[in-house]
């Protein structure tokens, strides 16, 4: 019933897609069944009278990183695909499927070098263009554009601004300028 209430909000202001965190959690090293805090998504959103009138994506919270790549390849991706990316409200740009991660530097000292995201992340996709999508879009809030192209990262986005969000320049400074070589960036 709340998620039906907030569908019902959001789509009566123009609000077409939204993305929940996902997070890992416990033993990261198994098939997963269900994953940590994942009621606002499984629990209501999914199995909301109403869910069908909106789209929703998936933001990994990388902070509940895998315990390796292979963890990654062998438990999460399948998980995502069974889960979320084969689901027809799953969000998309033209046909392209949209996936946002946080904490993109923990990802990478974990899984120890970019080289090893970026073949997580291709290994990801590869998945994905098997489910009849033309790619992947992914996204992360790391702010330091170097790292997100090792990664294989196409754009970047804001988490939260703090209070420094009502100063444009800091804006400018925090975003236009320090991601705008990347592939899919649009001030």
């Amino acid at each position: 019933e709340v998620a039906d209430w907030e569908i019902k909000f959001m789509v009566e202001n123009g609000i077409t897609a939204q993305f929940y965190c996902w997070y890992l959690g416990g033993d990261n090293n198994r098939p997963l069944k269900k994953t940590r805090l994942s009621d606002a998504l499984v629990d209501g959103f999914m199995n909301a009278k109403y869910s069908h009138m909106m789209n929703f994506g998936i933001l990994f919270e990388a902070q509940s990183t895998p315990a390796s790549p292979e963890a990654f390849k062998k438990y999460v991706v399948p998980f995502w695909i069974e889960n979320f990316f084969t689901d027809e409200r799953y969000v998309k740009i033209g046909n392209k499927a949209v996936i946002c991660i946080y904490a993109l530097p923990q990802i990478v000292a974990k899984f120890g070098s970019t080289e090893a995201v970026k073949d997580c992340f291709d290994f990801l996709r590869n998945e994905v263009k098997k489910l009849g999508y033309e790619d992947l879009i992914i996204f992360s809030n790391c702010n330091v554009s170097k790292l997100l192209r090792e990664c294989g990262i196409d754009a970047g986005y804001v988490y939260g601004w703090l209070r420094q969000g009502c100063d444009p320049n800091y804006q400018i400074y925090s975003t236009v300028e320090k991601l705008k070589d990347l592939p899919h960036f649009i001030p």
